[in-house]
């Protein structure tokens, strides 16, 4: 058995015997990049792991007309891309599919979210809701208003919580304005912030590890270097994600 296999067995073993609290996880932009590549693998992870309560729901918000079924086959052949252990045992991905619900619409229309607020209220008996964003960040306030508006911001029947994914502003003005106009509607501790590039602290503090590194000090200047060359690699091309680099770029959403 494989390091990772013993390791992932440990884990499950700890955190398998309790029984984690239902929660409704909406995805606005549930069939995206981000969702595809990213959530749908990693709450399957949680499914396996024991993570996500039995009354748990991933509820997908999509702009298409879809039905359900189209919804679940989605899902199906996403993970079967991008994480095929968790369909490839039947009885595991039924229960994966159980969890699967669809609400369709456009993102302006409050219509939209009465049908969301009515979904989680006939789901379970306390309708904990998570709301990530996995859309454009052109549209964060406008979801945000609107769950605002429909009461889906009130914990009375259960927390609330609304997740922005990066990136979080294109800098410092608007990252504050981003700020604001999302606690117009949510309380602080209602928001989670979250950017899924590891190393991004590195990044930011090579001036202190420069600094602080008396080998490298000396070395790091014009002195002795001739040249500094960033790469970003893929082996994914840009596909219909042109309009985000468009006004991020390659280079910047890499280091987020």
């Amino acid at each position: 058995m494989s390091e990772s296999k013993t390791y992932e067995g440990k884990f499950a073993s700890i955190i398998g015997s309790e029984q984690a609290e239902p929660a409704n996880i909406v995805i606005f932009g549930a069939t995206g990049d981000l969702t595809k590549r990213k959530l749908l693998p990693a709450l399957a992870h949680m499914h396996r792991w024991n993570l996500l309560g039995p009354h748990s729901r991933i509820i997908g918000v999509i702009r298409a007309d879809w039905s359900k079924s189209g919804w679940i086959n989605y899902v199906h052949d996403q993970l079967l891309q991008y994480f095929p252990d968790a369909i490839l045992n039947p009885r595991s991905w039924q229960r994966i599919a159980a969890k699967l619900e669809l609400v369709t619409g456009d993102l302006t229309d409050p219509a939209l979210y009465k049908k969301l607020a009515d979904v989680l209220r006939e789901m379970n008996g306390k309708s904990n809701a998570l709301f990530y964003l996995a859309i454009p960040p052109e549209w964060y306030e406008c979801v945000a208003k609107n769950l605002k508006q429909a009461g889906l911001a009130d914990e009375t029947a259960g927390f609330r919580r609304i997740v922005v994914e990066k990136p979080f502003g294109m800098n410092l003005e608007s990252a504050q304005g981003l700020n604001q106009s999302l606690q117009n509607y949510f309380d602080e501790s209602q928001i989670y912030r979250i950017d899924h590039y590891l190393g991004k602290e590195s990044v930011q503090n090579l001036m202190v590890f420069r600094f602080a590194n008396a080998v490298l000090e000396p070395l790091w200047n014009r002195n002795y270097i001739d040249h500094v060359q960033i790469s970003v690699s893929e082996s994914l091309g840009i596909g219909y994600r042109a309009g985000y680099y468009e006004t991020s770029g390659a280079l910047k959403e890499n280091l987020g």
